[in-house]
């Protein structure tokens, strides 16, 4: 029994059979004018995922990062709870997938192309699987109305089409657009950029295939038979084109000069090109340039500060959509499960916040210790409902209270009376007396 087959509730799945047409989605991921490469997901990921280094690594490094937090279960009340079976799903999520490989595949999709989706297999139990679709693969029928814009999510298989009921579809997207279905890529604004740096590397490529020299133009004042000019042609690429033969001497007879028809490296400014469109696919996938090896678009101070923003305004955002997609639809399948979530301090770039957030709470004179406990997520302990002033850590009501309230005082004769023989043998009438030599000494 396959994937499609094991979903519960297969009344409201129907596989159509494949006639032919194209089952590709509507290009609703377009970068920029037509023709320019980057209408479907496939586009996206080959030109690029697969041709750029600057995305590359910027979708890996977000992705890897989000996959590797690992899923807590909150109540209502944002206590941490123990679910053994949701704990399962979640560390396999299929048969085929770790919750590190399933995560970064949807998170990685998320990136690209701003939507994630997952089919869920539902049982009366709870959730048995769950499964990620290419954004490529997926379609909505929509229905027009902004409350509820889809009506059945169909996913292609390469035989037919699934329908997915919107109940069994985990959707993670970013800003949707004006139609409120999709979820909007971020390679659109970067796509003018990632053909930049196409078109600049495909230059230099061609230069450097043609020995570094720019495109020459030969004049001759003479006409050329054809066959003349299919010999002399024929010379020039044997003798002065490609790599080997960059340098050599170009001898000419006949009165035939040369003139160079493009420009040098340094016209063109190749470096320079493909730093500055770097730049903007850094900005653009919400990556500091200098995590991806980029030191010339170097924009923060230390690497700490660059991990900071990166985990504060990327990490953090995606495992936010990312956790709360999956938990809108799963946890209502697990009593006492009110969500997924993570523990931001798992995220290098957090750990500095958390030390400097330990230290104030430490020196923090105003928090109970239970109360300091709670902001860092761990167990209340007995007796930490009190405040610890400066003064030795004492409790506060100790300090404020007059010192016979808490402790009264007692004599010192008192004291000695109970362990002192004399006092007892001289009893009750020796410590009225005002010449004691007892009392005297004391």
């Amino acid at each position: 029994m396959g994937l499609f087959d094991r979903i519960i509730g297969r009344k409201s799945v129907t596989v159509t059979a494949d006639d032919g047409s194209s089952t590709s989605p509507t290009q609703w991921f377009d970068l920029g004018a037509a023709g320019t490469g980057f209408g479907t997901y496939s586009k996206q990921i080959a030109d690029g995922y697969s041709d750029n280094p600057y995305v590359a690594r910027c979708v890996d490094l977000i992705a890897d990062t989000v996959s590797s937090l690992e899923p807590i279960l909150f109540d209502e009340e944002g206590n941490e709870v123990q679910d053994r079976r949701l704990k399962a799903l979640l560390s396999r999520p299929n048969p085929l997938d770790s919750w590190e490989s399933y995560s970064f595949e949807s998170v990685a999709d998320l990136v690209l192309n701003g939507n994630s989706y997952t089919i869920g297999i539902f049982t009366v139990r709870g959730v048995e699987e769950l499964w990620p679709a290419s954004p490529d693969r997926v379609t909505a029928e929509t229905t027009g109305d902004i409350m509820h814009p889809v009506r059945m999510w169909e996913v292609t298989t390469g035989t037919g089409a699934l329908r997915v009921e919107p109940e069994r579809m985990i959707h993670a997207h970013r800003k949707l657009d004006r139609d409120g279905v999709y979820g909007i890529s971020p390679l659109r604004p970067a796509g003018r950029s990632i053909r930049q740096q196409t078109s600049a590397r495909q230059w230099n490529q061609s230069l450097m295939d043609n020995g570094a020299k720019p495109s020459l133009v030969i004049l001759d004042p003479n006409t050329m038979t054809a066959g003349q000019f299919r010999d002399f042609m024929s010379r020039l690429r044997a003798g002065h084109s490609g790599v080997g033969n960059a340098g050599s001497t170009m001898l000419l007879d006949g009165g035939k000069t040369v003139a160079s028809a493009g420009f040098s490296a340094r016209d063109m400014d190749y470096s320079q090109g493909v730093t500055t469109s770097g730049r903007e696919i850094a900005i653009a996938l919400g990556v500091p340039p200098e995590l991806v090896g980029d030191s010339a678009n170097k924009t923060y101070s230390n690497a700490q500060e660059a991990n900071r923003e990166f985990a504060l305004h990327t990490v953090v955002p995606y495992a936010n959509r990312f956790f709360g997609a999956i938990s809108a639809r799963v946890c209502r399948h697990y009593p006492g499960v009110a969500r997924i979530g993570f523990d931001a301090s798992q995220i290098d770039g957090m750990r500095g916040d958390e030390a400097a957030m330990m230290t104030a709470l430490q020196s923090s004179t105003f928090l109970t210790v239970n109360e300091k406990r709670q902001r860092l997520g761990f167990e209340p302990v007995p007796n930490g409902d009190v405040i610890l002033t400066g003064m030795g850590n004492v409790p506060l009501e100790e300090v404020a209270s007059p010192p016979g309230a808490l402790y009264p005082t007692v004599d010192p004769l008192d004291e000695l009376a109970g362990t002192d023989p004399l006092r007892r043998l001289a009893g009750d009438a020796t410590e009225t007396q005002a010449d004691d030599p007892l009392r005297s000494l004391l």
